[in-house]
C-alpha cells in the first residue's frame, strides 16, 4: 500500500477515516491526544497506534509499517484488488503488492479499466490522454460557499477517496459517445450511483429526457447553438444538460461527482483554497490561471482543456476554475446545512452523501468563460434546470476504483 497517511497528514486528515480501500489496519480507536490511547500507544492522525522499529516490536498478525504496528492483511495467492489507481495482487506470503504502474483512468478488480470515450487515444493538455484521471485522497473539510444573503458560509462534509477526471469532457470523447449511442441500451436502475450512496444513480424516468436515437440527441444539442467544434476536438464540449452528462459518465464507466467531492478536489481538501491554485497569502486570479471574462474583456468560447497549467488543482485536475460550468450530482439548494445532506448511508453525519431534495434544479460548480473572477472561485455555485443545455455547460466524470461493476458493452 502507498504511503497515503504521510500525504494525508499534509491535509490534516487521518487515513483510517478517508481511504476508500480494503484497509490493512487494526481496529481503529479514535483519539485526540496520547492520553486517550493507554500505555505504550500514541495518538497519530486521530487514531491510536503502537510505535515500532521492526516487525518483532509488534504483536502477532501485525507488521511494522511506517513506524507503527499495522494488522497484516491476509489474502489468497493471486487475488487482485486496487489501491486507488494501482493494481495489486496477493503474493505468496499473503501480502498485497503492486503489479504495475498506476492506471491512467481507473482500476477495477485489480486491473486497469480504460474509458470507452478514449478508444482512439485522443491527447489533451501536455500530451496526456484526454481520459487521464487523478486520485483524490479523501478527508473531512469545510465546504465553503456564498449563501443567499451574499455572505460566506460553510458546512462540514466528509468524502472518501475517489478518482476524478483530470480534464473536462472534450468534443473528441463526446463524439465517441454519439457514435455508440444507437447501440446503447437504457442504463439499469441506479447505474452511476456513488458506491456508498445507494439510490443516487440513474432512474428509469430519466430516459425520457434523452433522445431515443443519435439523430434525436444531436437535434436536442443543436437547439443550444453551434455545439459541435470539429476543428477543436480538445475543447470541452458544451451545451450539455444534466441528464446527458450523467448518461455519458455511466457509459464511460464513471458517474458525476457529488458537490462535496468536486469542491473538495478543487479546493485542495482541508486547505480550502479559494481558487484551485491559490494559497493562504495569495488569492490572485488572472488569465494565466483561469479562463473567465472581465468588465473589459468578454470571452467568446472555452479554451482547449489543459491550456492553463498554472491553474491546476492540488490533486492534479485542470480547468476547475472557469472554462465551462460543471454539473455535479446534487440537487441545488441555495442555503446548505447539515439537513441538506439528505441522501447517503451516513447522511446524518455528512459522510459520503449528497443533496437530493427535488427543487427542480441541479448544482453547477467552477464558473465559465462568461463569468467574472468572483464567480469562478471554488466557493461559487449556481443551480440550473437539469433539462437545460447552454454553450457554457460542461462536466467531468468521477470514478470508483474497487467497485467491480459489470459495465455495459
Amino acid at each position: 500500500m502507498k504511503s497515503w497517511c504521510a500525504v494525508l497528514s499534509l491535509l490534516g486528515s487521518g487515513c483510517a477515516d478517508v481511504l476508500n480501500l480494503e484497509p490493512a489496519t487494526a481496529e481503529i480507536n479514535p483519539c485526540t491526544s496520547d492520553k486517550d490511547c493507554g500505555a505504550g500507544r500514541v495518538c497519530t492522525e486521530a487514531r491510536c497506534a503502537t510505535p515500532c522499529t521492526e516487525d518483532a516490536s509488534c504483536a502477532a498478525a501485525e507488521q511494522c509499517t511506517e513506524g507503527y504496528c499495522e494488522a497484516v492483511v491476509q489474502c489468497k495467492q493471486s487475488e487482485r484488488r486496487c489501491d486507488l489507481l494501482t493494481p495489486e495482487v496477493c503474493s505468496e506470503t499473503g501480502r498485497w503488492v503492486s503489479t504495475e504502474m498506476p492506471c491512467s483512468t481507473n482500476c477495477v478488480a485489480g486491473r486497469c479499466d480504460d474509458a470507452p470515450s478514449c478508444d482512439q487515444n485522443p491527447q489533451c493538455g501536455d500530451g496526456a490522454s484526454c481520459c487521464e484521471a487523478k486520485e483524490v485522497l479523501g478527508g473531512v473539510y469545510s465546504l465553503q460557499y456564498v449563501g443567499r444573503d451574499g455572505e460566506a458560509r460553510a458546512v462540514q462534509r466528509t468524502v472518501s477517496s475517489f478518482v476524478l477526471d483530470r480534464f473536462e469532457v472534450t468534443y473528441s470523447r463526446f463524439l465517441e459517445f454519439l457514435r455508440a449511442y444507437d447501440s446503447l441500451e437504457a442504463p439499469p436502475p441506479d447505474a452511476g450511483a456513488h458506491p456508498k450512496i445507494p439510490g443516487s444513480g440513474w432512474r428509469p424516468a430519466w430516459n425520457a429526457e434523452l433522445g431515443q436515437r443519435r439523430n434525436d440527441l444531436e437535434y436536442q444539442l443543436s437547439q443550444c447553438g453551434d455545439w459541435r467544434d470539429a476543428a477543436q476536438l480538445d475543447r470541452p464540449v458544451g451545451c450539455i444538460h444534466w441528464f446527458l452528462a450523467q448518461r455519458f459518465c455511466i457509459w464511460d464507466h464513471g458517474r458525476l461527482p457529488t458537490e462535496a467531492e468536486w469542491t473538495y478536489a478543487a479546493a485542495g481538501g482541508l486547505m480550502s483554497r479559494e481558487y484551485p491554485w491559490s494559497s493562504a497569502d495569495d488569492h490572485a486570479v488572472d488569465a494565466e490561471h483561469a479562463w473567465f471574462s472581465t468588465d473589459d474583456a468578454a470571452r467568446e468560447q472555452a479554451l482547449p482543456v489543459g491550456s492553463l497549467p498554472k491553474g491546476r488543482s492540488w490533486f492534479g485536475q485542470d480547468d476547475m476554475s472557469g472554462n465551462l460550468l460543471e454539473w455535479v450530482a446534487d440537487a441545488y439548494e441555495m442555503q446548505l446545512s447539515d439537513a441538506s445532506c439528505d441522501i447517503g448511508k451516513n447522511a446524518a453525519t455528512q459522510v459520503d452523501c449528497l443533496t437530493e431534495d427535488e427543487t427542480g434544479l441541479r448544482a453547477q460548480k467552477g464558473g465559465s468563460f462568461l463569468d467574472l473572477p468572483e464567480n469562478v472561485s471554488t466557493f461559487a455555485r449556481i443551480g440550473s434546470l437539469p433539462q437545460r443545455g447552454m454553450p457554457e455547460y460542461g462536466f467531468r466524470c468521477a470514478r470508483d476504483p474497487n467497485k467491480g461493476t459489470e459495465y455495459e458493452k
